[in-house]
Protein backbone atom coordinates (compact mmCIF):
# COMPACT_ATOMS: atom_id res chain seq x y z
CA UNK A 1 0.00 0.00 0.00
CA UNK A 2 1.47 3.34 -1.01
CA UNK A 3 -0.23 5.33 1.91
CA UNK A 4 2.47 3.22 4.39
CA UNK A 5 5.27 4.68 2.46
CA UNK A 6 4.04 8.54 3.32
CA UNK A 7 6.86 9.95 5.68
CA UNK A 8 5.90 12.39 8.39
CA UNK A 9 8.28 14.15 10.66
CA UNK A 10 8.11 13.43 14.14
CA UNK A 11 10.24 15.50 16.26
CA UNK A 12 10.83 14.63 20.25
CA UNK A 13 7.67 14.64 22.36
CA UNK A 14 8.58 17.90 23.94
CA UNK A 15 8.84 19.71 20.79
CA UNK A 16 5.32 18.39 19.54
CA UNK A 17 3.79 19.54 23.53
CA UNK A 18 5.12 23.00 22.65
CA UNK A 19 4.04 23.16 18.82
CA UNK A 20 0.34 21.78 20.02
CA UNK A 21 0.26 24.50 22.95
CA UNK A 22 1.15 27.15 20.76
CA UNK A 23 -1.51 26.41 18.29
CA UNK A 24 -4.48 25.39 20.46
CA UNK A 25 -3.57 28.88 22.32
CA UNK A 26 -4.12 31.01 18.79
CA UNK A 27 -7.41 28.31 17.98
CA UNK A 28 -8.85 29.70 21.50
CA UNK A 29 -8.22 33.24 20.96
CA UNK A 30 -9.61 32.90 17.07
CA UNK A 31 -12.42 31.43 18.69
CA UNK A 32 -13.03 33.88 21.43
CA UNK A 33 -12.72 37.05 18.86
CA UNK A 34 -15.02 35.48 16.57
CA UNK A 35 -17.62 35.15 19.07
CA UNK A 36 -16.84 38.88 20.52
CA UNK A 37 -17.00 39.77 16.74
CA UNK A 38 -20.29 37.81 16.37
CA UNK A 39 -21.87 39.24 19.11
CA UNK A 40 -20.67 43.02 18.19
CA UNK A 41 -22.30 42.47 14.17
CA UNK A 42 -25.88 40.70 16.18
CA UNK A 43 -25.91 44.18 18.65
CA UNK A 44 -25.57 46.10 15.37
CA UNK A 45 -28.14 44.63 13.66
CA UNK A 46 -30.65 44.79 16.10
CA UNK A 47 -29.47 49.21 16.45
CA UNK A 48 -30.24 49.52 12.78
CA UNK A 49 -33.53 47.74 13.02
CA UNK A 50 -34.28 49.71 15.70
CA UNK A 51 -33.33 52.78 13.60
CA UNK A 52 -35.12 51.65 10.47
CA UNK A 53 -37.97 51.21 12.45
CA UNK A 54 -37.77 55.26 13.88
CA UNK A 55 -37.07 56.46 10.77
CA UNK A 56 -39.91 55.12 9.12
CA UNK A 57 -42.70 55.24 11.31
CA UNK A 58 -41.53 59.08 11.23
CA UNK A 59 -41.53 59.28 7.48
CA UNK A 60 -45.18 57.80 7.59
CA UNK A 61 -46.63 60.52 9.42
CA UNK A 62 -48.59 62.49 7.60
CA UNK A 63 -47.72 60.62 4.39
CA UNK A 64 -50.03 59.74 1.89
CA UNK A 65 -51.44 56.01 2.20
CA UNK A 66 -51.49 53.59 -1.02
CA UNK A 67 -52.46 49.88 -1.88
CA UNK A 68 -49.46 48.12 -2.44
CA UNK A 69 -50.79 46.74 -5.58
CA UNK A 70 -50.93 51.04 -6.45
CA UNK A 71 -47.27 51.58 -6.62
CA UNK A 72 -47.27 49.27 -9.92
CA UNK A 73 -47.92 46.08 -11.76
CA UNK A 74 -48.09 43.15 -9.74
CA UNK A 75 -46.67 39.92 -11.34
CA UNK A 76 -46.59 36.57 -9.95
CA UNK A 77 -43.52 34.44 -11.73
CA UNK A 78 -43.62 31.05 -13.26
CA UNK A 79 -41.39 28.55 -14.20
CA UNK A 80 -40.18 26.78 -17.21
CA UNK A 81 -41.42 23.23 -17.78
CA UNK A 82 -38.75 20.28 -16.54
CA UNK A 83 -39.91 19.28 -20.24
CA UNK A 84 -37.74 22.23 -21.37
CA UNK A 85 -34.02 21.47 -21.43
CA UNK A 86 -33.48 24.28 -23.81
CA UNK A 87 -34.88 27.01 -21.55
CA UNK A 88 -32.38 26.67 -19.42
CA UNK A 89 -28.85 27.94 -19.32
CA UNK A 90 -28.36 31.27 -21.37
CA UNK A 91 -28.33 34.78 -19.74
CA UNK A 92 -31.62 36.17 -18.18
CA UNK A 93 -31.48 35.78 -14.22
CA UNK A 94 -33.94 33.35 -12.63
CA UNK A 95 -34.80 34.08 -9.27
CA UNK A 96 -36.24 31.80 -6.91
CA UNK A 97 -36.26 32.47 -3.09
CA UNK A 98 -32.93 30.60 -2.31
CA UNK A 99 -31.18 33.40 -4.32
CA UNK A 100 -32.38 36.06 -2.02
CA UNK A 101 -30.40 36.06 1.34
CA UNK A 102 -31.55 37.88 4.13
CA UNK A 103 -30.26 41.41 4.45
CA UNK A 104 -29.47 41.13 0.52
CA UNK A 105 -30.94 44.66 -1.18
CA UNK A 106 -29.79 43.52 -4.54
CA UNK A 107 -29.52 40.96 -6.61
CA UNK A 108 -27.35 40.71 -9.19
CA UNK A 109 -27.05 37.33 -9.88
CA UNK A 110 -28.71 33.94 -9.23
CA UNK A 111 -27.82 30.34 -9.80
CA UNK A 112 -29.55 29.43 -12.71
CA UNK A 113 -30.43 31.46 -15.52
CA UNK A 114 -32.56 30.90 -18.89
CA UNK A 115 -31.77 31.18 -22.33
CA UNK A 116 -33.30 33.02 -25.24
CA UNK A 117 -36.00 30.10 -25.55
CA UNK A 118 -36.93 30.06 -21.65
CA UNK A 119 -37.31 33.74 -21.75
CA UNK A 120 -39.34 33.76 -25.30
CA UNK A 121 -41.61 31.04 -23.29
CA UNK A 122 -41.53 33.68 -19.44
CA UNK A 123 -42.17 36.73 -21.39
CA UNK A 124 -44.89 37.86 -19.71
CA UNK A 125 -43.50 37.16 -16.57
CA UNK A 126 -40.40 38.96 -17.33
CA UNK A 127 -39.22 41.48 -14.89
CA UNK A 128 -37.76 44.58 -15.89
CA UNK A 129 -34.79 46.38 -13.44
CA UNK A 130 -35.32 47.98 -11.12
CA UNK A 131 -37.99 46.27 -9.75
CA UNK A 132 -39.32 44.69 -6.12
CA UNK A 133 -39.30 41.20 -5.49
CA UNK A 134 -40.99 39.76 -2.75
CA UNK A 135 -41.52 36.48 -1.75
CA UNK A 136 -44.55 35.34 -1.13
CA UNK A 137 -44.73 31.51 -0.37
CA UNK A 138 -43.12 29.05 1.99
CA UNK A 139 -40.77 29.88 5.22
CA UNK A 140 -38.95 32.91 3.26
CA UNK A 141 -42.20 34.78 2.51
CA UNK A 142 -42.17 38.23 2.97
CA UNK A 143 -37.77 38.75 2.03
CA UNK A 144 -37.58 42.08 -0.72
CA UNK A 145 -35.29 42.98 -2.96
CA UNK A 146 -34.36 45.03 -5.63
CA UNK A 147 -33.25 43.20 -9.04
CA UNK A 148 -30.48 45.04 -10.57
CA UNK A 149 -31.15 43.05 -13.85
CA UNK A 150 -34.23 41.58 -16.24
CA UNK A 151 -35.48 38.54 -14.72
CA UNK A 152 -38.09 36.11 -14.28
CA UNK A 153 -39.32 34.94 -10.77
CA UNK A 154 -40.66 31.93 -9.90
CA UNK A 155 -44.13 31.36 -8.87
CA UNK A 156 -42.87 31.79 -5.23
CA UNK A 157 -42.33 35.37 -6.20
CA UNK A 158 -44.30 38.54 -6.46
CA UNK A 159 -42.91 41.74 -8.60
CA UNK A 160 -44.17 45.19 -8.05
CA UNK A 161 -42.73 46.54 -11.52
CA UNK A 162 -42.93 50.59 -10.70
CA UNK A 163 -45.96 52.61 -12.45
CA UNK A 164 -45.96 56.03 -10.46
CA UNK A 165 -42.67 57.94 -8.92
CA UNK A 166 -40.97 56.83 -5.75
CA UNK A 167 -38.17 56.28 -4.34
CA UNK A 168 -36.91 52.21 -4.92
CA UNK A 169 -34.61 51.82 -2.13
CA UNK A 170 -37.50 53.59 0.16
CA UNK A 171 -39.96 51.17 -0.27
CA UNK A 172 -37.50 48.22 -0.12
CA UNK A 173 -36.95 49.54 3.34
CA UNK A 174 -40.40 50.09 3.78
CA UNK A 175 -41.37 46.48 2.88
CA UNK A 176 -38.62 44.86 5.17
CA UNK A 177 -39.80 46.73 7.85
CA UNK A 178 -43.13 45.49 6.78
CA UNK A 179 -41.78 41.48 6.36
CA UNK A 180 -44.11 39.98 9.22
CA UNK A 181 -47.18 41.84 8.30
CA UNK A 182 -46.46 40.69 4.77
CA UNK A 183 -45.92 36.62 5.74
CA UNK A 184 -49.31 37.12 7.98
CA UNK A 185 -51.30 38.47 5.36
CA UNK A 186 -49.53 35.72 2.64
CA UNK A 187 -50.71 32.81 4.87
CA UNK A 188 -54.19 34.66 5.70
CA UNK A 189 -54.53 34.99 1.81
CA UNK A 190 -53.00 31.80 0.04
CA UNK A 191 -49.45 32.96 -0.69
CA UNK A 192 -49.75 35.28 -3.19
CA UNK A 193 -53.03 37.64 -2.45
CA UNK A 194 -51.07 40.32 -0.02
CA UNK A 195 -50.41 43.06 -2.90
CA UNK A 196 -54.25 43.06 -4.18
CA UNK A 197 -55.68 43.71 -0.61
CA UNK A 198 -56.18 46.56 0.75
CA UNK A 199 -53.54 46.83 3.20
CA UNK A 200 -51.74 49.91 3.08
CA UNK A 201 -47.93 51.07 2.53
CA UNK A 202 -47.50 53.05 6.31
CA UNK A 203 -50.27 51.64 7.97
Amino acid sequence: DSRAKIRVAVPPLEVQREIVGVLDLEAELEAELEAELEAELEARRRQYKHYRGLLLAEASDGATRVQLGALGRVVTGRTPRSSEPLAWGGDLDFVTPSDIKNGMRLIAGTNRRLSEVGAAAMAKVRIPAQSLLVTCIGADMGKTVINANDCVPNQQINAIIPEVSFNLGYMFHVLTEMRQRLRVQGEQGGGTAWAKTSKQVGD
